[in-house]
């Protein structure tokens, strides 16, 4: 328990709420994935192209 409050205190453990609501892909490793924005990958007759 003292090595895990040592630790803590040096390098927090814990995300904030911000970044839990953020997410952790974008707040902790800057990458974004944007499944809901398939635009470019569907053709014509609304199927998606692969």
């Amino acid at each position: 328990m003292l090595l895990y409050w040592i630790v803590n205190k040096l390098i927090p453990m814990r995300v904030s709420s911000e970044s839990e609501r953020i997410g952790l892909d974008m707040s902790q490793h800057c990458e974004s994935y944007n499944f809901a924005d398939m635009e470019d990958e569907v053709d014509d007759d609304g199927q998606l192209r692969y």
